[in-house]
């Protein structure tokens, strides 16, 4: 069963915000709510059983996930009912069965006490009843801040929190008696959590805040809504079922055996009260003034696109490079997007595309392919086109092959190398990132994130290799190029192996657009794009500021 994602936008109480979702399944409308820090992608093996008897709709919490936050880091309970009825009335969904899990429980039973119209019966899998001691404990301690440090030290007690929550409850009371039964994930399930926490970055301490604040056993006693609350035999929250007082007759208190035979009982529950049917996907609108969301299908799956496409003129898309996301071209399209229309595509297998194809068949015309069509699904004809690094391979590709749709062509930082590089590119640039069970691999990407500023090639770290201008190594910028890197995992490997292996000297000297050459200083392939210029007299070339956002000017006076 096929599950689709979607963006949807809401104009609501906290002004406009777009919540990403994913749905499957048909028949009658089941809403999924999803614990801190995660987003919906956790239910994506129980979609595709449970799509079997309804039409599964799970959103990523605000501020979670890829869903805008709310903008309010006091942000209770009820005010996350109340953003979840502003996501059901925006896809035109009247009411629902609802099932969540841990804040999601918590989550689900606040929505169901301020709208009880809108939903047709809940379950709470593990729903949490605290002391008050406990909660003040909980506060104070279960939720530090997170702020990217300069030397990645965020990052060790990143893996190590979220491995210590395997083993204690709460992850921060290493006592044996917190210790819970249970066996340690594999590296690759620990390091997705910690993709997940990355998601959410500091906004991550809203929801579970809310959660921990939440009087929930108190609503409890007047729900009109019929309401299952469970709790595994494994939860370390089953022990808090015995600590529910008084319900409402529509209240049932249950507690389940196993984590598959507590989800059966919770589907037979759902069965018996379904919700309305669901509606059909609407078209994501824009957010005024932003850049905005929207997923597009391609052949393979579906690609993240982020455009503004408020501003008068010709599109210009920008195209991020290898191991990078939209988040890594931001800067240019925030600033260019008030003075053109601007798209900017995820590559497949980087930021929030889908991988669209095999490992083994990533090429740079795989590439263009998927980018032809989402241009094509965005009704999109023509374009000026912008890469960078890579990416300028990828737009270059498409400008060659699609002639008639491109302009003019600008790449900042081609990687035109000389016969002796490519070798030793392809031997040492792009090592695995492969999840270690002490999370060590997480250092690793953020020193070799580091190094590409600081040497040419970041692995010969040499004074021959020095990139001599100011180095571009402050914490959020590395923590954002560190994450985008991290999601794209493989995949950035498999990018940079087949941008080396482009022939971009034939391809680009074939060119008929007017194309622009540029780099910033601090650029590593500065020299490799001032060599392409030389070599090639149709091409332009500009030096660029340091700072990226400035890097629009130079581009609009060459787009025109």
């Amino acid at each position: 069963m096929r599950i689709k994602r979607h963006f949807v936008t809401i104009d609501g109480r906290w002004g406009p915000r777009q919540v990403h979702y994913r749905r499957c399944g048909d028949g009658p409308a089941l809403l999924l709510l999803h614990q801190s820090p995660q987003s919906s992608a956790e239910y994506v093996s129980l979609m595709e059983h449970w799509g079997e008897s309804f039409t599964v709709i799970a959103p990523d919490h605000p501020g979670y996930g890829i869903s805008d936050p709310l903008g309010d880091p006091t942000a209770n309970m009820e005010e996350f009912a109340v953003a979840l009825a502003e996501f059901m009335n925006s896809i035109g969904l009247e009411s629902a069965a609802v099932y969540g899990f841990h804040t999601g429980a918590g989550m689900a039973v606040a929505l169901a006490a301020r709208y009880p119209e809108r939903v047709s019966c809940l379950v709470a899998n593990g729903f949490v009843v605290f002391t008050d001691r406990e909660r003040e404990n909980f506060l104070a301690n279960y939720l530090p801040p997170f702020r990217p440090a300069w030397d990645g030290s965020h990052l060790a007690w990143l893996w190590v929190r979220n491995r210590d929550q395997q083993i204690f409850f709460p992850w921060y009371d290493q006592t044996l008696s917190a210790r819970m039964d249970r066996s340690m994930p594999d590296p690759e399930y620990l390091n997705e959590a910690v993709i997940e926490f990355l998601r959410a970055g500091d906004n991550y301490r809203v929801a579970y805040a809310a959660a921990f604040r939440y009087r929930g056993d108190l609503v409890l006693r007047y729900l009109r809504v019929p309401t299952l609350i469970t709790a595994t035999a494994q939860d370390p929250l089953r022990d808090h079922l015995d600590r529910i007082g008084r319900t409402s007759e529509q209240v049932e208190v249950r507690p389940g055996d196993s984590f598959e035979e507590t989800l059966e009982m919770a589907l037979e529950f759902l069965k018996r009260h379904p919700g309305a049917d669901a509606p059909e996907v609407q078209t994501t609108c824009p957010v005024p003034g932003n850049l905005w969301n929207q997923m597009v299908d391609v052949r393979g799956g579906q690609l993240r696109v982020q455009c503004n496409l408020e501003a008068d003129g010709l599109p210009v898309l920008i195209q991020h490079g290898a191991g990078g996301a939209a988040e890594t071209v931001k800067p240019v399209a925030t600033a260019m997007q008030s003075r053109r229309p601007v798209i900017v595509v995820e590559l497949p297998g980087h930021g929030e595309s889908d991988n669209t194809h095999p490992d083994e068949a990533v090429t740079v015309a795989r590439y263009r392919e998927a980018l032809t069509d989402a241009l094509d699904g965005l009704g999109v004809d023509q374009v000026d086109v912008y890469g960078q690094w890579g990416g300028g391979l990828v737009v270059l590709d498409f400008a060659r092959t699609h002639a008639d749709r491109v302009q003019s062509l600008a790449i900042s930082g081609l990687q035109y190398l000389d016969d002796n590089e490519p070798q030793s590119l392809l031997a040492s640039y792009a090592p695995a990132i492969v999840p270690a069970w002490h999370g060590g691999h997480l250092m690793e990407t953020w020193h070799m994130v580091r190094d590409q500023s600081l040497y040419w090639p970041w692995f010969h770290r040499s004074s021959e290799s020095i990139i001599r201008a100011e180095p571009q190594i402050d914490a959020e910028s590395v923590h954002t190029r560190f994450v985008a890197m991290l999601k794209a995992g493989s995949n950035w490997r498999h990018a940079c192996l087949s941008f080396f292996q482009y022939p971009v000297r034939t391809q680009l000297a074939a060119l008929r657009a007017p194309i622009l050459l540029c780099a910033a200083a601090w650029d590593p392939n500065r020299s490799h794009t001032q060599a392409a210029a030389r070599a090639v007299g149709a091409c332009q070339y500009r030096d660029l500021p340091d700072d990226e956002a400035d890097w629009a000017t130079a581009l609009i006076e060459f787009f025109g």
